[in-house]
This record gives C-alpha cells, structure tokens and sequence, in this order.
C-alpha cells in the first residue's frame, strides 16, 4: 500500500554524536523504500553518512527512525527543543526506533 502515496521524507539516524544516517548506497534504503520512506540525504553522495544538524533541520524530515542501540533513543533538540520542534517529524509525533535486531 505504501505505493498508493507519496513517498515520505525519512531520516534514518544510525548514531547521536556524530550524527549519523544512512548513506545513500547503504543497504538500509532496501528498509526504507518498502515502508513508503524517502532518504532525505539520497543526494548527499556516498560519504553522506555523518550530517549536521544544521542539515537534518534544512532537509526537514516527515519521519525519523532511530537505531543503532538497544533502547528508545533520547530525542536531540533539532527534534523536541525547548522552544518547540524544529522539523516537521517532531511536530507530528513521527520519531521511531527500531532495534538494530530487527533491521
């Protein structure tokens, strides 16, 4: 079903500090295509595995999902800050993780 509407705008952060996401060429776009998700850095290149934050805010993803630990990760403030959210994921509550186990 996933198919039936647009793709959505998808962050994928592997680690916090640095932070990191996936890589365009890296396996886990087969995880996120499927689902209905959209690499926001497909165009970051190869290298395109360590990011600002600037970056995430400026890409504004519709879906964060987080892995690359064994519990829920604490959210940074691009995502939940004191003065409200800065991307639209964190505005709609659209901040995941997956167990690494599972991916």
């Amino acid at each position: 079903m996933a198919a039936a509407n647009p793709p959505v705008p998808t962050l994928y952060r592997i680690w916090k500090q640095p932070l990191m996401t996936q890589p365009p060429a890296d396996h886990l776009r087969d995880v996120i295509r499927p689902c209905g998700g959209d690499n926001v850095f497909r165009q970051a290149g190869d290298d395109g595995a360590t990011v600002t934050v600037e970056a995430v805010i400026a890409a504004n993803p519709e879906a964060i999902v987080a892995s690359g630990g064994r519990s829920a990760p604490e959210w940074p403030e691009y995502a939940t800050g004191d003065a409200g959210p800065r991307i639209t994921a964190a505005a709609r509550g659209n901040l995941f993780f997956v167990p690494p186990d599972l991916i």
